[in-house]
């Protein structure tokens, strides 16, 4: 009741009438307006601004709203700024046991890169609800695609990263950038091996012609592609017994279902690729697919495509890349129809999709060490992770190693370092 008053003084509630002792009367309407006071009041709108809303009698509750969001978000982002300031000042003060005023000036540069991350993921929030809000989205693992609703879909590669099929907590800094422009510079150099979907990387210029403006913040981490009906299979290629492959093999003697050679070791160069697909789960683990099933799922015409366009464009690629000192021991493609022809689509010979070993460390008989998310898989497994329950967090170290693997992959095979 105190609060109905102190509104009231204030001119924002106004009572209907008052008895003849002087109690205020006041009716459901009033009541209706107070709550209206109230959530203003709550989502930080001040008293003054309140007074001035309600006042206008072209009085829009959505615009100020809205205007009121934006203003909140400026603020957390000062907040979050502020936080991440004090939190690297007062570990480098617990590291130095005193005080130095140059600390100040080096955490707050710190910070700045953490609040830049920060910053982004709120920028890929606000392009998410805009693909919402045309109703074209699609939410993959790492990526995230709006059909453009012109033949064109538009995909932005974030910094989420998988491992056995399972998003992890942590994201890898820059990671959707490395992706989206290595991918474009394999789609450019097989184009003449295999079609493919992608036009080009969207940089936010009127040649994109998308219909919304793309924050800078996605740009170079964006691409435009053709839409294609996908097909339900993930295309692999091995050219080195490892990963799955080689845990089948000690099992079974065989890969991908098909008898190899016996008496090979692990990380050992197939006498010939081999093509070994699985299935494309929406949600849990892809399973293992025959040949004879690919045929069942897509036809024998398609089946037969698909799986030479695969190893066509593994061995172009591995012999590209041997000349800059990397194997690629194995790499997932996907494909999708466009006018009745299987074209690639996704991704292609990424360090998301591929395994890349540093040629110069090449040994038979043991693991290698890699330019590609192996890292991580390394750790979860040293961990000793399920691969069903929850994830654990990726310490700091490994989201380092992993990020700087991703860019020396892409430093030796585009020949020079990602634009970020």
């Amino acid at each position: 009741m105190r609060t109905l008053h102190h509104y009231d003084r204030l001119g924002l509630v106004r009572p209907t009438g008052r008895t003849e002792s002087g109690h205020r009367l006041y009716e459901e309407k009033d009541l209706l307006h107070l709550q209206q006071v109230l959530a203003l009041r709550y989502l930080g709108f001040s008293l003054e601004q309140i007074g001035r809303l309600l006042a206008r009698p072209d009085y829009d509750v959505v615009a100020a709203l809205e205007a009121q969001r934006d203003v909140l978000q400026e603020r957390i982002t000062q907040l979050q700024g502020m936080a991440a300031t004090l939190e690297r000042l007062l570990t480098r003060l617990e590291d130095s046991g005193s005080f130095d005023p140059n600390l100040v000036a080096r955490a707050t540069k710190d910070a700045s890169k953490v609040l830049a991350q920060r910053g982004l993921k709120m920028n890929e929030e606000q392009m998410l609800k805009r693909f919402e809000e045309l109703g074209q989205k699609h939410k993959g693992k790492v990526r995230e695609i709006c059909d453009l609703g012109d033949g064109r879909l538009l995909i932005v590669a974030t910094d989420r990263i998988s491992a056995y099929d399972v998003i992890l907590p942590n994201d890898i800094p820059d990671k959707g950038a490395v992706l989206t422009q290595m991918a474009a510079f394999w789609f450019d150099l097989t184009a003449g091996v295999a079609p493919n979907h992608f036009i080009r990387v969207a940089n936010g210029t009127p040649a994109d012609e998308l219909p919304f403006d793309l924050p800078p913040e996605l740009r170079g981490r964006s691409s435009i592609v053709k839409k294609a009906q996908r097909l339900d299979v993930e295309c692999i290629a091995r050219g080195y017994l490892t990963g799955s492959a080689w845990a089948e093999y000690q099992m079974t003697g065989r890969v991908g279902g098909m008898r190899v050679a016996p008496g090979m070791t692990e990380s050992e160069q197939f006498s010939e690729p081999m093509f070994t697909p699985t299935t494309k789960a929406a949600e849990g683990h892809d399973e293992s697919m025959s040949f004879a099933d690919v045929v069942e799922l897509v036809g024998q015409e398609i089946a037969n495509a698909i799986r030479r366009r695969t190893l066509e464009i593994y061995q172009y690629a591995q012999q590209y890349a041997q000349q800059r000192g990397i194997i690629i021991a194995d790499t997932k493609l996907e494909f999708g129809l466009l006018d009745g022809e299987p074209i690639v689509i996704d991704e292609m010979l990424t360090p998301d999709s591929s395994r890349f070993w540093p040629a110069d460390e090449y040994r038979t008989g043991q693991p290698q060490d890699s330019f590609d998310k192996q890292f991580v898989r390394n750790w979860l497994d040293d961990l000793g992770w399920d691969r069903d329950s929850t994830p654990p967090e990726l310490p700091d170290e490994v989201v380092a190693g992993t990020r700087s693997r991703y860019l020396e992959a892409f430093r030796r095979l585009v020949g020079r370092d990602p634009e970020l």
